[in-house]
């Protein structure tokens, strides 16, 4: 806990566990040109937020019993703007995501992110959310097994006007209960968001789920994909049809 160090150009082979394990406030201060291959679980598991914006893409996961990036973090308050950055693996959202804090969260093109069953991206409104993918790399979230509605989606609540979702695929999402019938994107309240390019589907229930009438002037988009929505592509919740 609370370690720090700096790793470049080594090997890690055959572990039985985990090739390495960043515990609370552990921290790379630099990590480089490694290779982690032939683990029995994951090559990588960390505990806190911040010990996965130390990883960069220049290193190489082989052959690994699970070859994910583990990451059991889920309520992050944000201290400063953050980059979550594109690894060669994706990432394994073990406990989903509640972001806070006045700041930017970056997603770089590229990066993927699969989520466990009942997991959720919980985006609060203080959080300006850049997640601005490319044709030729994606920006993914989808669950950990390619199920309809495996994991319960994207709650998104950013007042942020520069908030931005391009070139998105948001798969294997969407929930329905009682209160309230949820999409792969729930967009609640004053939220504001430009959504373009993007790619939503394989729900049992609906692509989109808006909160209110009102948010049909807040929400910017073009060019959007629906695929697979069982219930619809966009549902909205009150205020209209």
């Amino acid at each position: 806990q609370g370690a720090k160090l700096a790793m470049r150009n080594c090997t890690i082979d055959g572990s039985l566990g985990y090739g390495i394990d960043l515990e609370y406030e552990a921290h790379f201060t630099a990590f480089e040109g490694n290779t982690i291959k032939n683990c029995a679980q994951y090559p990588i598991v960390s505990e806190d937020w911040d010990g996965l914006l130390d990883l960069t893409a220049d290193n190489t996961f082989l052959s690994n019993g699970h070859n994910f990036i583990d990451a059991r973090c889920r309520d992050i308050d944000m201290e400063d703007h953050t980059t979550l950055k594109a690894m060669p693996i994706p990432y394994y959202m073990e406990s989903g995501l509640w972001i806070s804090g006045g700041y930017k969260l970056t997603i770089e093109p590229g990066t993927q992110m699969y989520f466990k069953s009942g997991q959720n991206v919980d985006m609060q409104e203080v959080v300006t959310l850049v997640a601005n993918g490319t044709a030729e790399k994606p920006i993914i979230f989808r669950g950990m097994e390619d199920e309809d509605s495996y994991w319960n989606g994207i709650k998104y609540h950013s007042t942020k006007q520069a908030s931005v979702m391009n070139y998105c695929t948001v798969l294997n999402c969407g929930e329905d209960t009682e209160g309230f019938h949820g999409g792969c994107i729930c967009i609640y309240n004053d939220s504001r968001l430009t959504l373009t390019n993007c790619t939503i589907g394989k729900s049992l229930y609906y692509g989109i789920t808006l909160d209110g009438v009102e948010l049909l002037g807040r929400i910017t988009h073009s060019n959007n994909t629906f695929t697979n929505c069982a219930g619809g592509n966009i549902w909205l919740e009150s205020g209209g049809t």
